[in-house]
């Protein structure tokens, strides 16, 4: 070791510097530094070197070696003190790490400038990165997912190519490609996207439901295994094509051959045996889930059969200037119209025996009310008008004179003057004798009389089966 008045130089032998010192040469051996030392050349440590203090290089600093041991170690035994600023390594400008460039004061903190920036751990480790002097874990990067636990700001075209997990919100500024899928809020007519030809779907691994929701918290849509629920209004602004079945409501007949049931108010079948083999059928109905009360109403069209129109209660109205029949109409029951009366035929058999005098006769009640009605004026009066026929059953028109015709003005008057005229008031005409007042007994054999308002009584002298028709000329007065 050479020293003269300004410093030291040529060290290059075991050396131990104790006090301050400055180098002013190469320091080529192991050497110790006590105290504060100042080099001012090259320092080249080529053996084992213990820099204890403050050490200022003012020229480069190379360290060559080989060993097993780490070449360069620093230590401070002194706990980091934020305030201190105690660094074990202060660098200012780049460090250079094996071709990894370093330097806190430029905008590319950590740089590689001749290829990729590459950051691993051995076998499944994490890869972390901290946010908040550590304390929140912002990323989590493993072998088997990306994990991310705060706000993801996309604002270009990414591609996510395998699993991600993200604990909080992903916010995308561009459009969200995944795989094809373009994702993008701001898109008003196309949202979500697949960018190539096919179906876009959207489907669970079991048999969970996808559900779509609006107004963050409103369930519209569920889809599952069992179908479409829709729980608000639907609008179509074009065509609906069902090729399955369509069912509304859970009150339903359910037949396997139906394309629509709409509870038990509507259906149509595909499938009804019929004398056509196998046809179709529609029925439309209320109050089929109230059959006690007897209030069911209904239009039954079968392929090869009737057309049947069914009310319980009330009439069925066809309201237009004409209705046109194309053929025959038969109506079982009664036609009743404001130009044609109506007429009902029935069988009866007389047969009740009674007296007239000390004559012996056979009498049958007949109810008014089933055949006939009444209008009513202006004085509180009831009026019927009607005719009555009636032969024998059998047909033996030459036995006798019991066949019947008359018509006949039946009235309960009210309030008239003189009140002798209140009551029951009848007059009738016809054949084959006369019976004005309806209480007379002829000579035929058979007759009617007058009983109440709602009833008259047929007399014969035999005890037979009669058939006979009254005709109402009241019906719509």
């Amino acid at each position: 070791m050479n020293v003269n008045s300004s410093g030291i130089y040529n060290v290059n032998a075991y050396n131990i510097i104790s006090n301050n010192t400055t180098v002013l040469s190469s320091l080529n051996s192991n050497t110790i530094t006590s105290n504060i030392s100042t080099i001012l050349s090259t320092l080249n440590v080529s053996g084992f070197t213990i820099l204890n203090n403050n050490t200022t290089i003012n020229s480069l600093l190379n360290v060559n070696g080989s060993s097993l041991s780490p070449i360069v170690s620093i230590i401070n035994n002194t706990p980091y003190n934020a305030g201190a600023k105690n660094y074990s390594l202060n660098v200012t400008g780049y460090t250079n790490l094996g071709g990894i460039l370093i330097n806190g004061q430029d905008n590319n903190h950590i740089y590689n400038p001749s290829g990729d920036l590459i950051i691993a751990t051995p076998s499944i480790n994490n890869i972390l990165l901290k946010t908040n002097y550590g304390n929140w874990e912002t990323m989590r990067i493993n072998p088997y997912a990306v994990s991310i636990n705060s706000v993801l700001n996309v604002s270009s075209t990414t591609t996510l190519n395998n699993d991600v997990t993200c604990l909080s919100n992903i916010n995308v500024l561009g459009n969200g490609n995944m795989n094809g899928l373009k994702i993008n809020g701001g898109d008003p007519l196309r949202t979500i996207l697949k960018q190539t030809n096919g179906p876009l779907s959207i489907g669970t691994f079991d048999s969970s439901s996808v559900l779509f929701y609006t107004n963050n918290n409103s369930e519209k849509i569920r889809i599952n295994s069992d179908g479409i629920i829709l729980n608000n209004a639907v609008t179509l602004s074009s065509s609906l094509n069902v090729t399955g079945r369509t069912i509304i409501g859970s009150d339903i007949n359910n037949f396997s051959d139906s394309a629509v049931e709409v509870y038990k108010n509507l259906y149509i079948r595909k499938g009804v045996l019929n004398v056509v083999g196998t046809g179709e059928k529609l029925e439309l109905n209320v109050g089929a889930s109230n059959t006690a009360l007897n209030t069911v109403s209904y239009l039954n069209m079968e392929e090869g059969k009737n057309i049947t129109l069914y009310a319980s209660i009330g009439n069925i109205n066809l309201n237009a200037a004409k209705v046109n029949v194309s053929n025959d109409v038969n109506i079982l029951g009664s036609v009743r119209s404001t130009n044609i009366c109506t007429q009902k035929g029935f069988t009866f058999t007389c047969n009740t025996v009674c007296a007239i005098v000390n004559d012996v006769y056979y009498r049958y009640d007949i109810d008014l009310t089933k055949y006939t009605t009444y209008n009513t004026t202006t004085s509180g009066s009831q009026l019927r008008k009607f005719k009555f026929m009636s032969w024998l059953t059998s047909g033996a028109h030459n036995s006798g004179k019991y066949s019947l015709n008359y018509d006949v003005d039946y009235a309960n008057a009210q309030n008239l003057n003189p009140i002798t005229y209140n009551g029951l008031n009848v007059i009738a005409y016809g054949f084959p004798h006369d019976n004005l007042n309806l209480n007379t007994v002829t000579p035929n054999g058979c007759f009617i009389w007058k009983y109440d308002f709602n009833r008259i009584t047929f007399f014969s002298n035999i005890q037979a089966s009669f058939q006979a028709i009254i005709v109402n000329y009241l019906s719509y007065f």
